[in-house]
């Protein structure tokens, strides 16, 4: 989460990206209710002709997708942005997006799950702040992971040891549990480590 404040510690806009497979949180806005890094960005309305954006890019090593919505009373009159950055995960790149025409930016939204929200107040001049502002800095977050390797490999673990839980609670009664360590198959015997 990010948060950008003016010099009074007022809360001018915020944002949130997901990063990890273990971290969705749900965001409700206007009459819609959206999981980070689940939902598609199709279920949302198209941003309309006459409104701002949508707002993609893509660059040497950066790229990121954005577009408004606004509900009135509904979505608290606030912008609500939302959106595909490369720092959060799933990340679907934009590319081509300089030549796009209607049918290419349909089947973009098709594809590409939402996996950053913004919410801008009314004061925020949003052409100042997209594509780009919908996430934290890539570099920021990228520098962070070196810091704490511990970290990010205690999360993989933690996903891993889910996905087994899951898995096996899925298979039928008496079949045998399938993993890293065990083999398939009745009366396998374990291998000898001697001549």
């Amino acid at each position: 989460m990010v948060t950008w404040c003016n010099e009074d510690g007022e809360v001018l806009m915020h944002s949130r990206t997901t990063h990890s497979r273990l971290f969705r949180p749900r965001v409700a806005f206007g009459p819609y209710r959206i999981t980070l890094g689940r939902t598609r960005l199709t279920a949302l309305p198209a941003t309309a002709p006459e409104d701002f954006g949508p707002w993609p890019a893509v660059g040497a090593r950066r790229f990121s997708y954005a577009e408004q919505h606004y509900f009135g009373n509904p979505g608290g009159y606030l912008h609500w942005v939302v959106g595909v950055s490369d720092v959060g995960s799933p990340a679907a790149a934009p590319v081509g997006c300089d030549e796009w025409e209607e049918p290419q930016l349909t089947e973009y939204r098709a594809q590409a799950r939402i996996n950053s929200v913004l919410i801008v107040g009314a004061t925020i001049d949003l052409d100042s702040v997209l594509p780009y502002g919908i996430a934290p800095d890539h570099d920021r977050v990228r520098l962070l992971e070196l810091r704490h390797p511990f970290r990010v490999a205690l999360a993989q673990r933690r996903w891993e040891a889910r996905r087994f839980l899951r898995r096996s609670r899925t298979q039928p009664t008496g079949a045998p549990l399938l993993g890293r360590n065990r083999t398939a198959g009745a009366g396998s015997e374990p291998e000898s480590g001697g001549p």
